[in-house]
């Protein structure tokens, strides 16, 4: 399923490349104007972008939420 998934993903991001500069900026406003869209991708911006970092226990975590 995850094989079929990246192909379609594949398949709309070639489409969306494709398509004049206009275009492409209405399609993404429109959806940013889907407050849980944008939520998402808000979500996977910064999972992406922590991506890189050291993982840590989850009891350290909930220790320095508590503080």
């Amino acid at each position: 399923m995850k094989l079929a998934n990246q192909a379609i993903a594949n398949v709309f991001i070639t489409a969306f490349q494709s398509l004049p500069t206009v275009e492409q900026r209405a399609i993404l406003s429109k959806i940013l104007k889907m407050r849980q869209w944008r939520k998402d991708l808000v979500d996977i911006a910064i999972g992406e972008s922590r991506s890189r970092e050291r993982s840590r226990p989850f009891r350290t975590f909930l220790s320095e939420m508590k503080k």
